[in-house]
């Protein structure tokens, strides 16, 4: 009798180890999961669709996800400065877009030669209210963005290349 309750007791250690071992595989692949869906690219098919897929990954604090809603040339200089979106913004909330579905006739200035005569482009009006970790350029409340989006070619998705906040 006495082995026998040894033997169960071995059993019961064996099983909690086991378990043991299983449950940081199990956190891990959740993890990864996680991480797989905070990745995935941006939405492209309209200028106001990137933008709103932009915000969206913003406000869930995805930075991977914001940051394929832009061109390379912008994600280049967004990664250059103290307080890009994605590191900066707290909470953002009522956010409302407009867009006239028009091409802009001419890019702003900041965006590169490479986007200057693209497939397609156009400008898309952000109004939200935010709430910044630092306030640096920007102050916390109403705030209205100005941004600008480019379809390199006829199969491509549209991204973000420039965000203004005036003339």
């Amino acid at each position: 009798m006495r082995r026998r309750g040894r033997s169960l007791l071995s059993i019961a250690v064996s099983g909690l180890v086991l378990a043991a071992v299983a449950l940081p595989t199990r956190v891990h692949a959740d993890a990864l999961a996680r991480t797989a869906s905070s990745t995935s690219a941006c939405p492209g098919g309209s200028p106001k669709a990137t933008v709103r897929g932009y915000y969206e990954a913003i406000i869930r604090h995805q930075t991977l996800a914001a940051k394929s809603c832009l061109t390379p040339y912008f994600l280049k200089q967004s990664d250059r400065v103290v307080d890009p979106d994605w590191q900066n913004i707290a909470t953002l909330r009522s956010l409302k877009l407009k867009s006239d579905g028009l091409q802009v006739g001419s890019l702003p200035g900041n965006v590169p030669k490479a986007y200057a005569k693209p497939y397609a482009s156009g400008q898309v009006d952000a109004e939200f209210v935010v709430h910044y970790y630092r306030v640096e350029g920007s102050s916390n409340g109403f705030t209205i963005r100005f941004i600008y989006v480019v379809k390199q070619h006829r199969n491509s998705p549209w991204r973000i290349a420039a965000i203004g906040s005036g003339p």
